[in-house]
């Protein structure tokens, strides 16, 4: 497709070097190891996984993640798709809204501005190609307590700023304090969940019928095959690389839940779930969260990022469903950060 090339074009054409991930994953990780903390949606493991499962919305994705070169020097990583549909093209960070530019320790403020200055100039023309009037980017801060450059160059261009916000489990905490601070109810529950089942955490190791056992519940438990069998290979991998990990619980006869959670060095993330729907009154969301609290403990990693927190002035509206989750969530976390999501027009 023309556009496809026109697009690549932006790339090249750019003052800065990218160095796709595509073409050297090595160089990737890399980068990524010297970031100061390292999220779960810009590890290598994650991105694999999000290609394959856009692949159910898209005839073709694209990976245009880059390891960006500032005066010959690596300063920054940047996770970027494109994502084509019946001749239409998305630009986006796999689906969702363009993350920002996370920089490597290091990196002086000049490349840091000049580096954001020339990413938000390709992000407008490459929206400009695609004929859209405005894209979206998200920010998100670990244990900062101000704005990133990233965030201030979009509003000094015009952005506008909204915000959601997402729950986290403080890991630094040692375990009892931790577990002093989940919602009183949910303490026998777990102890209970922990008396009634069989269960387990597979990492490194997990075996292929344990694996299909989970992917079948899943399969019966939503009625319908959900996305690509690729995307669920992309998660078995992930397990037996050391970059998630699988919490079941079984009775005496079968596997009755199961959760699965990607990690980093730094940072825990929730990512799926799938329980017997005769066993919903029972706890086992309860025993399987904690489960992963005291994995993540053990693995001696910083925060688990639990999920979205929802609120009924969000926009658009959250589902009862999606507030009733999110209510559950919120019984684990420490804190509640912001995610601003800014809207930049072309």
């Amino acid at each position: 497709m023309k556009i496809t090339a026109d697009i690549l074009k932006q790339f090249d054409n750019s003052s800065l070097n990218f160095k796709f991930r595509s073409e050297s994953s090595d160089l990737w990780h890399e980068s990524f190891s010297s970031l100061e903390y390292r999220p779960v949606d810009y590890l290598a493991a994650n991105i694999d996984y999000q290609i394959e499962y856009q692949k159910r919305n898209y005839d073709e994705i694209i990976d245009l993640s880059s390891v960006i070169y500032c005066n010959e020097l690596p300063v920054a990583i940047w996770p970027v798709s494109l994502s084509i549909k019946e001749k239409e093209c998305y630009f986006s960070s796999f689906g969702e809204n363009i993350l920002q530019p996370l920089f490597l320790i290091g990196t002086s403020s000049k490349q840091i501005k000049k580096t954001n200055a020339e990413i938000f100039e390709i992000c407008n023309r490459i929206n400009s190609l695609l004929s859209n009037k405005y894209w979206q980017s998200s920010c998100t801060y670990i244990n900062k307590d101000y704005l990133s450059p990233w965030h201030l160059h979009c509003m000094k261009n015009n952005a506008e700023c909204s915000v959601v916000h997402n729950l986290y489990v403080d890991i630094r905490k040692d375990l009892s304090e931790i577990k002093s601070g989940i919602r009183r109810r949910y303490k026998p529950l777990i102890n209970k969940g922990e008396k009634l089942w069989d269960i387990k955490v597979h990492n490194k190791t997990l075996g292929l019928e344990e694996w299909n056992e989970f992917k079948n519940l899943h399969l019966e438990v939503a009625g319908r095959k959900t996305r690509t069998d690729e995307s669920w290979e992309a998660q078995f991998n992930n397990i037996n690389q050391n970059k998630a990990f699988l919490v079941t619980l079984r009775d005496e006869k079968k596997l009755i839940g199961g959760a699965l959670f990607t990690f980093t060095e730094d940072e825990g993330r929730y990512d799926s779930a799938v329980y017997d729907r005769n066993l919903f009154d029972k706890p086992i969301g309860h025993a399987a969260q904690y489960v992963a609290i005291r994995e993540f403990k053990k693995m001696n990693i910083s925060l688990y990022k639990i999920g979205r927190r929802f609120y009924n002035s969000d926009k658009p509206k959250p589902s009862e469903k999606e507030m009733s989750i999110a209510d559950f969530k919120e019984g684990f976390a420490s804190f509640t950060q912001p995610e601003y999501i800014l809207k930049n027009f072309v």
